[in-house]
């Protein structure tokens, strides 16, 4: 069974080997591949027609140590936690 390309196993791929390379403890590897701070928000909406729509948010921010976290916010219905790649959190 081959291991499913997602752009966060691709971003955790490249982040294993520059830690190899440039010799990180596991640590610092874990640090930074897990996340800091998980944010789920569910907004409820009352739509044009009257019908009353609901919708998912995720903010995944993964390191803030050189100041304040910054990235796009992705608006799509099929987007996951786990598809957030490192640069977009």
């Amino acid at each position: 069974m081959s291991e499913e390309h997602t752009p966060l196993t691709v971003a955790l791929s490249q982040l294993k080997l520059a830690c190899k390379k440039l010799e990180l403890d596991s640590g610092m590897h874990k640090m930074l591949s897990l996340p800091k701070r998980s944010i789920s928000v569910s907004i409820d909406i009352r739509m044009d027609n009257g019908a009353v729509g609901v919708f998912n948010g995720v903010r995944v921010q993964h390191w803030d140590a050189r100041g304040p976290f910054k990235g796009g916010i992705r608006y799509s219905p099929n987007v996951t936690k786990t598809m957030l790649p490192l640069w977009q959190c």
